[in-house]
């Protein structure tokens, strides 16, 4: 049902053209254009790096390419195409292909084959790219434009037929042996007074667009009060600050939130702030001089840290950004902070999705600490942080018996003391090692009803629409394959496009199939946690993902110091 506050809307859409199926490649169509999946089968190279060496033979001969062979990629580009520059930079960037081999099922004497655009970048005086991240080739505000995969889709026809003039008779051959499903047919976006299917907002003006009117002019599904304090860090930061927080309270307020403003000069208003919470939840707003990314100065780093000290929940705000692209995304976090929620994104035909609890496993850098940290977080259908544990580990990717079973432990704890007895969706960022088995799983989680979701974020080839982003929630099914391919949400840029996931399921008590759980993996994509925007990471993973990595130098999730936590200090772990 669609409410009357998104009709000024429906006259833009158009109704959804569904799946047809149709023959060649085995692509269906989606909206009445193909989907395709740039995975190939190369047979008779079925060990392990045979792939690499023979595909790199045909580099070798003379033709329009060069490329550079690295641990799991051929890095391949046309030194005839123009090169792109950052500015202030000497760093020489080209577009390319990244070429690897890719785990889909594939027979015993073939080797799945993904290609997608990449941008290579050189550093002064090399002749082959550099394997250091962009972070680091670029200062912050310099970096090169993005790459428009759109641009690069009609090359990989001629890279294809290079490669297969030499080949002889183990050509790359196009997978044909899978269907394409639209899994995010089944997810809407809810607000208060309206309900809209996620494909009705990718009509007209695009989904961005489309987006943001609602989020303009809907009332939030959760609203709550807000006690919104304004913490200026320097004298000069209160006006901006100011005008920051009056914004926002003025948006938050038109979702249907109660918003009290506050200015806050010294220690004591802080403290007499924090501790009330007759007016709502106190969420502190802390403008900063500087532009997104960069390090607060000391003083204010020692603000930031008093705050988690007091376990109050605040926001970061740059002055520099432009308020008029910032403020909806900074009402909706600010909200999420507050208890409340802006929408629901939620897969119509999974039933219990709602009742369920989320928890999402993450391995990153932590901060100046060697080794790794261990991330896990519990959210609701929502997509809101509910409760997050970290711990300190060695170097390895691989979760040990006792680390696992202490951080479910405590995150089921905080779980069943809400809502006890709901079924629980546990998403872990990236493939399962060998040595990490389902029986550690089911130990941690005895007694808890659980589906296991393992989410690989790279290692899965380019998918398009005949040279347009696919929809969301766009699944690749290959035959006889444990995996599945997902491309989440779009990106906002024209020409861009979102790198797909691929996910498989190995403990499934409730027999999802793997449409499903693409659409459950949709609909936590486009959560609300950070922003209103959607993102390619499902909202547990893109919780556990920067948890795991959050430091003084790293605040984009920061601020969440009210919500229930634990961090195990470093320790040794099998």
């Amino acid at each position: 049902m669609v409410g009357p506050r998104c009709d000024h809307l429906l006259q833009f859409f158009r109704p959804h053209a569904g799946i047809s199926s149709c023959r060649g490649r085995g692509r269906h169509t989606i909206a009445e254009k193909q989907v395709a999946w740039e995975c190939y089968r190369l047979n008779g190279a079925d060990e392990h790096d045979e792939w690499k060496r023979v595909l790199s033979a045909c580099f070798e001969l003379p033709g329009p390419y060069l490329f550079d062979a690295t641990t799991h990629h051929l890095r391949v580009w046309d030194p005839r195409r123009p090169s792109v520059r950052a500015p202030g930079s000497e760093v020489v960037c080209r577009d390319g292909f990244h070429i690897e081999r890719v785990a889909f099922g594939a027979t015993d004497d073939a080797t799945d084959i993904g290609i997608s655009p990449a941008r290579l970048a050189f550093e002064p005086g090399s002749r082959l790219p550099s394997k250091l991240p962009a972070n680091v080739l670029f200062s912050k505000g310099h970096q090169p434009p993005v790459l428009r995969n759109g641009e690069m889709i009609t090359q990989i026809h001629p890279l294809v037929e290079f490669l297969n003039a030499h080949l002889g008779d183990n050509r790359l051959e196009p997978r044909t042996d899978y269907t394409v499903h639209n899994s995010g047919s089944a997810v809407a976006y809810l607000f208060a007074d309206t309900s809209v299917p996620l494909t009705s907002l990718l009509a007209g003006s695009g989904f961005r667009i489309n987006l943001l009117n609602m989020v303009k002019s809907a009332r939030a599904k959760e609203p709550v009060p807000v006690h919104l304090g304004v913490l200026p860090t320097e004298p000069h930061l209160e006006q901006p600050g100011l005008q920051a927080g009056q914004e926002i309270a003025r948006i938050l307020s038109g979702w249907g939130c109660q918003t009290v403003l506050a200015i806050l000069r010294d220690e004591a208003r802080v403290n007499r702030f924090v501790a009330d919470q007759s007016r709502g939840k106190a969420v502190i707003l802390v403008p900063l001089r500087g532009k997104k990314g960069e390090p607060p100065p000391e003083h204010s780093m020692a603000w930031l840290k008093a705050l988690n000290e007091r376990n109050a929940a605040f926001q970061l705000c740059s002055t520099e950004s432009n308020l008029a692209y910032s403020r909806h995304g900074l009402a909706t976090v600010i909200l999420g902070k507050a208890g409340g929620t802006l929408f629901r994104a939620e897969p119509e035909a999974v039933a219990g999705y709602r009742e369920a609890w989320f928890v999402g496993l993450d391995l990153g850098l932590g901060g100046k600490h060697t080794g790794k940290v261990v991330a896990i977080v519990l959210t609701d259908s929502n997509g809101r942080l509910i409760a997050h544990w970290r711990a300190r580990k060695g170097n390895d990717e691989t979760l040990s018996v006792e680390t696992l079973s202490e951080g479910l432990a405590w995150v089921v704890n905080e779980a069943e003391a809400r809502r006890p007895g709901q079924h629980y969706y546990l998403i872990r960022d990236g493939v399962r090692p060998h040595n990490e088995s389902l029986e550690l799983y089911l130990r941690a989680m005895a007694g808890c009803e659980f589906t296991l979701i393992e989410y690989a974020k790279s290692g899965v080839p380019f998918m398009h629409r005949e040279g347009t982003q696919p929809e969301p929630g766009t699944t690749i099914l290959p035959a006889n394959s444990r995996w599945a391919a997902l491309y989440p949400c779009q990106a906002p840029q024209r020409g861009v496009f979102t790198t797909p996931a691929k996910f498989a399921v190995p403990i499934n008590p409730r027999n999802h199939t793997l449409s499903e759980v693409a659409s459950v993996l949709t609909a936590l994509c486009h959560a609300a946690t950070l922003s209103f925007e959607a993102s390619r990471l499902p909202a547990p993973i893109q919780w556990a993902d920067g948890l795991a990595e959050i430091s003084y130098s790293n605040l984009q999730f920061s601020g969440w110091a009210h919500v229930p936590r634990q961090l195990i200090p470093v320790r040794t772990t099998r």
